[in-house]
């Protein structure tokens, strides 16, 4: 998978409708942020640009965004956001991309002209946080809380809310999903 690339993808509008095309696929970044819809992969330039608050979401190459309300810095969510579906099902698992403050300050430089010129941008080492979304509930970030969140939010199975609560070593969060 190379980034800065279009591939075959989709938009899903806030009706519902699935509109096939290629979609770019920039990082995990960026991604977040818009989404970039191609009518053919030959084009240019993009035939429409879509912010979190126009669709529901969209897929470039092996990747899926869904649109919600939700800041997982914590507070209020007043605006929508991107976020990469891990997991799809009764309850679905996302992550939210990041890069640390420290980073982003190295990867840019100033040229003579005061023009923020980025170096380069690599998506290994990006921090993220963890959001679980069961159905029409409010999404809810994981974060250190993972067992008293996830047990909760499969509490009607009291099987697997207890394995949970447990937490076997080695089991990674969404094998219980």
């Amino acid at each position: 998978m190379k980034l800065w690339t279009v591939y075959p993808g989709y938009v899903v509008t806030r009706s519902g409708d699935t509109i096939r095309g290629y979609v770019k696929l920039n990082n995990l970044v960026d991604n977040q942020e818009k989404a970039l819809y191609y009518k053919n992969p030959e084009d240019k330039k993009y035939a429409k640009k879509y912010k979190p608050k126009d669709i529901k979401g969209y897929r470039t190459g092996p990747r899926e965004y869904e649109s919600f309300k939700f800041w997982p810095g914590g507070g209020a969510a007043n605006a929508y956001h991107f976020f990469l579906k891990l997991v799809d099902g009764p309850i679905k698992y996302y992550r939210w991309y990041y890069e640390p403050e420290a980073r982003t300050q190295k990867r840019f430089v100033v040229d003579d002209k005061g023009v923020k010129i980025d170096l380069s941008f690599d998506e290994k080492d990006l921090h993220y946080e963890e959001i679980a979304k069961k159905l029409n509930e409010k999404p809810v970030k994981i974060g250190l809380k993972y067992k008293s969140v996830m047990s909760k939010l499969v509490k009607e199975d009291k099987e697997l809310a207890n394995k949970i609560l447990k937490k076997r070593k080695g089991l990674h969060h969404w094998q219980y999903l």
